[in-house]
């Protein structure tokens, strides 16, 4: 199964890549991360090591940037799925995806399961996410 990720982002360089160093961890990687920005000043290009990683510019919004990736997305992958750029997933989060499209073929859409939402409250910064992983870091090995 191919597996893609797509993260939109503007603005937030910094955190985008903290978030692809995180998902070197995932015991499933990706086979593609594809990042898309309103144009190259909203990313730092990034070196992967487990997954291969590519870039599209050109819209602005979440939906369009969205749409442009899915665009690249749609012909070389079986599955897509939609990170924000600060979200951080279990270390099996894409292992676990893999396995549920796996169990349900014909499905079109799986929901996951957030442990904490940040945009219900004043937010969490990066190290404050992975210290609320930790407990399922040890589950996910």
């Amino acid at each position: 199964m191919r597996l893609v990720v797509i993260i939109a982002t503007a603005g937030r360089k910094e955190i985008v890549n903290r978030l692809l160093a995180h998902l070197e961890s995932q015991v499933r990687p990706p086979d593609e991360l594809i990042i898309s920005a309103p144009d190259e000043a909203h990313v730092e290009r990034y070196q992967p090591r487990r997954f291969a990683v590519s870039y599209v510019f050109g819209k602005l919004g979440l939906a369009a940037q969205r749409n442009q990736a899915l665009e690249q997305a749609v012909a070389r992958s079986d599955v897509v799925t939609f990170f924000d750029d600060d979200f951080l997933p279990a270390d099996d989060y894409l292992e676990r995806l893999e396995a549920a499209f796996a169990d349900y073929p014909d499905g079109a859409v799986i929901m996951g399961h957030a442990v904490h939402d940040g945009a219900r409250n004043a937010g969490f910064n990066f190290e404050e996410g992975l210290a609320m992983l930790r407990p399922f870091r040890a589950q996910a090995r």
